[in-house]
């Protein structure tokens, strides 16, 4: 969670002390608000005064912000976000290609985790077992 932060999501002028406010859905917790520890507050000031990307400036901040920029620019696909595009274009690759190429391609460390993008349907399934029969 800390890497997804945004400098949106930090308060360093609140009332009872610096806090950030981690946004995640329902299953996840939802919205929740924690202080930040005396030790960071100086860090993050400095880093926000240097203006660096984000808090923490982990992976996942800059895909956010390069999505953000790309529906700007692209208005069609604001209705979007950046990881239900991605989940569709790793399934679509698994379904087309194979999980070995989607891993590839989603830089996945694994096959198994382009098994979790592997959804074949049950007429899917059927198609093949009756394939499978006729060729036996």
């Amino acid at each position: 969670e800390v890497s997804r932060l945004l400098w949106s999501d930090i308060d360093l002028e609140a009332d009872g002390g610096p806090q950030w406010t981690i946004r995640s859905s329902p299953k996840k917790g939802g919205v929740t608000t924690l202080p930040i520890s005396p030790i960071l507050t100086p860090l993050l000031i400095d880093r926000k005064e240097r203006g660096l990307e984000g808090p923490f400036g982990g992976r996942h901040a800059v895909m956010k912000l390069g999505w953000a920029k790309f529906k700007l620019k692209y208005s069609k696909y604001g209705k979007y976000d950046h990881h239900c595009m991605r989940h569709s274009f790793v399934t679509r690759i698994a379904a087309r290609d194979g999980r070995e190429i989607a891993a590839i391609l989603a830089r996945h460390s694994s096959i198994e985790m382009s098994q979790r993008y592997d959804h074949r349907s049950i007429a899917g399934l059927r198609e093949v077992l009756t394939k499978d029969s006729v060729a036996s």
